[in-house]
């Protein structure tokens, strides 16, 4: 996707009103969740998985900073990261 064209999504792309009031909320993705809640139900509406589902992790190399991301000291990692 093109640089200007992500722009101009971005700009025009709102899902959350920034006027009301926001609570000291613990949950980092408070603006999305009502989206996230939507697409869930749609998602579980329209597929219903099997008997066998495989999932696949892919790692991908990042530099930034998710507050998002979660450390889990307890799992091995199979791969090392090269920066």
């Amino acid at each position: 996707m093109p640089r200007d064209r992500f722009s101009m999504i971005w700009r025009y792309l709102d899902l959350a009103h920034n006027a009301a009031p926001q609570a000291r909320n613990p949950d980092r993705l408070a603006k999305l969740r009502p989206m996230i809640t939507y697409f869930n139900g749609v998602f579980n509406k329209k597929y219903t998985p099997y008997q066998d589902v495989s999932i696949d992790e892919s790692m991908v190399k990042f530099k930034g900073h998710l507050a998002i991301r979660q450390y889990m000291p307890g799992v091995m990692k199979s791969y090392k990261f090269v920066f």
